[in-house]
């Protein structure tokens, strides 16, 4: 499951996301066998056509996708095939 989860952070990356934080030392620091657990990942800049917005991921990332309007994000959430889980984060706590 790494490799996969590995290949979506590569192509968001080369799509344009960008990486924010990725605990890359942790592995290493625990002696977790190679290929066995991913780090946990933050990923900013993330659009709604790129992989890790498209695909399922088992694995410890935070893709955050920015809206500016509250009926955009509804049309955008109902818009994928997935419902496993979605975060809304906001200065207005009546609206989130």
């Amino acid at each position: 499951a790494c490799t996969e989860v590995g290949t979506l952070v590569e192509q968001s990356l080369q799509a344009g996301a960008r990486c924010v934080v990725s605990n890359r030392s942790y592995e290493a620091d625990r002696g977790n066998a190679a290929g066995a657990f991913y780090p946990p990942t933050l990923l900013t800049d993330v659009k709604d056509d790129m992989p890790i917005a498209q695909q399922e991921i088992f694995g410890p990332i935070i893709p955050v996708l920015q809206y500016i309007d509250y009926s955009d994000v509804v049309q955008r959430a109902n818009a994928t095939p997935y419902g496993l889980a979605g975060y809304v984060f906001g200065g207005d706590i009546s609206r989130c």
